[in-house]
């Protein structure tokens, strides 16, 4: 019988949210990491911060995923099967039920 503590992790392992994040997501992860990333957003939020995005977000394997929705238990499975099941980064973009949505996913 194992008496290892199990840590059970909800949310992402990694979350950055300053001044600046965006534009070093480069920093943060590897080209492999970030061609794999799903980027859900709204759309004010996006276009706010396009000039703020490196460009390894508009590479091909990178998925786009307009958010409308709620952060609710339909919503996040949704975003999930959206995304597929190769994601190894989920990039958020907009507000409290956006980036609680984003969380969820990741």
């Amino acid at each position: 019988m194992s008496n290892t503590d199990i840590r059970v992790v909800p949310g992402p392992a990694n979350y950055y949210s300053h001044s600046g994040s965006l534009a070093r997501l480069n920093d943060f992860y590897t080209p492999e990491q970030l061609s794999r990333a799903v980027l859900i957003y709204g759309e004010r939020a996006i276009a706010a911060a396009r000039p703020y995005l490196p460009e390894s977000v508009n590479t091909p394997g990178v998925k786009h995923l307009l958010f409308r929705g709620h952060c609710s238990e339909h919503d996040v499975t949704a975003l999930v099967n959206d995304a597929g099941g190769d994601r190894s980064v989920v990039i958020g973009i907009g507000g409290g039920a956006l980036l609680d949505t984003a969380k969820a996913v990741a």
